[in-house]
């Protein structure tokens, strides 16, 4: 008779130390695994955001091939109140010019340039057909997908958030053609790419603007340096740039003596949409800024200037409808350096500043 034994190749269940190195194995492999992860989620964001500031060059390029010329940075108060005897502000943007060129053909149409967008009398906005405000429409191709953004029940007083702007120059003043001036300037009725005398591949249009603020590193300066921390968390440290109302400027502009007789009429010339005269900012946190930004303040630097929350830089698209990506390092904010001979357009010599090649 043959006994019946037991299975020499049983089954047995692992050990405690080997469950533990098992374990052990996959934390160090999710642990290499993550950033690889995450930077080509990153990358992905940042190739998207290139995309959409190509998307933007296009449509400026096509407004300029039906215009003859860029869109005015903002059309303001040319609008007269009853009896031509006061103006009254429009507070319109340059992005709300180009939308047909961004497939926005019925929010564009929706939009009556010749009334104020916001209706003091009233204390209500311009509106879709739908009943939604103009001003609180978002568009994905004027946000970054890395940027943050507002989310958690934070209030934006209504308005859509952008993620791109235009180019003032050196700082907010109108000075007529100046080599200090960018194509997007204060009062600018529209750059022609026959005025960039830099060349289109060596002048920047728009560039990127985060909605998280940042700050000076220790010890740097407030404005005219280059790279920067960001600020805290939370609506007091957040600024914003809305794409289709034009808070106004510094009060010092608004009633730039240059400025009147552009098109309009009285001695405050500059108003903010709800007819306050003077401040930088709109509303209160998170604060308001037009679709513009400062080059004095240097990338990644302060709130007035360009800030992106990629990696290192910031992207930015050029006059001739390219986009490059700028390191913070690039050579500073003061005058003069090759960040600021990328934000003027008339003359690169001018002022010393220097002929832009390869950057």
């Amino acid at each position: 008779m043959i006994k019946k034994g037991r299975l020499s190749g049983g089954a047995r269940g692992f050990t405690l130390i080997e469950l533990l190195v098992v374990i052990a194995i996959i934390a160090i492999l999710v642990a290499l695994l993550l950033p690889a992860v995450q930077q080509a989620r990153e990358a992905a964001r940042r190739t998207q955001c290139k995309n959409n500031l190509k998307q933007i060059g296009l449509a400026l390029h096509n407004y300029h091939d039906t215009h003859g010329r860029f869109p005015p940075t903002q059309v303001m108060v040319a609008y007269l109140g009853p009896n031509n005897t006061s103006p009254v502000p429009r507070n319109h943007t340059w992005v709300s010019l180009i939308l047909p060129y961004l497939e926005q053909a019925n929010l564009y149409s929706a939009i009556n340039f010749s009334l104020p967008m916001f209706n003091q009398a009233t204390n209500t906005y311009q509106t879709l057909p739908t009943g939604e405000t103009i001003v609180s429409r978002r568009l994905p191709t004027l946000q970054c997908p890395s940027d943050p953004g507002f989310g958690g029940g934070v209030s934006t007083h209504g308005l859509a958030h952008m993620n791109y702007a235009g180019n003032m120059g050196w700082d907010w003043h109108y000075r007529g053609p100046h080599w200090a001036q960018g194509p997007f300037q204060n009062g600018s009725e529209g750059t022609r790419l026959e005025d960039v005398k830099d060349g289109t591949s060596n002048t920047i249009a728009v560039a990127e603007t985060s909605t998280q603020g940042f700050q000076p590193r220790a010890g740097a300066p407030s404005h005219q340096a280059m790279g920067g921390i960001l600020r805290g968390s939370g609506i007091n440290n957040a600024v914003f740039r809305t794409p289709f109302i034009d808070p106004g400027s510094n009060g010092d502009v608004m009633d730039s003596a240059a400025l009147r007789g552009i098109g309009q009429v009285g001695v405050r010339t500059w108003l903010r949409p709800d007819g306050q005269a003077a401040g930088y900012w709109w509303k209160a946190s998170p604060y308001v800024h037009p679709p513009t930004y400062l080059a004095c303040f240097g990338l990644n630097n302060n709130w007035p200037g360009a800030s992106s929350v990629h990696t290192g830089g910031g992207q930015v698209l050029l006059c001739d409808g390219s986009v490059r990506f700028l390191s913070e390092n690039l050579q500073g904010a003061q005058q003069p350096s090759v960040w600021f001979a990328l934000h003027t357009y008339i003359g690169g010599t001018e002022a010393g500043q220097p002929i832009v090649g390869e950057f």
